[in-house]
């Protein structure tokens, strides 16, 4: 499996500022953090990426942290 090249392809993703990449042993994680409250986990299906969440993220980003 090849890893995305985030310098090239990330450039244009939504919420780019919030990127972070949580590595474990054996995958390396991409998540998006905003907010401040409480902790809620947005999880997109195989073949979707982050732009599924591109215009709910920032919204319950006010009151939560997803």
């Amino acid at each position: 499996m090849s890893r995305v090249q985030w310098s090239a392809e990330g450039r244009d993703w939504p919420n780019r500022a919030s990127s972070r990449f949580v590595d474990t042993a054996r995958i390396r994680w991409h998540v998006q953090v905003m907010g401040t409250g409480p902790v809620l986990l947005l999880l997109h299906g195989t073949g979707a990426a982050t732009h599924s969440w591109r215009d709910l993220a920032p919204t319950v980003g006010c009151s939560a942290r997803p």
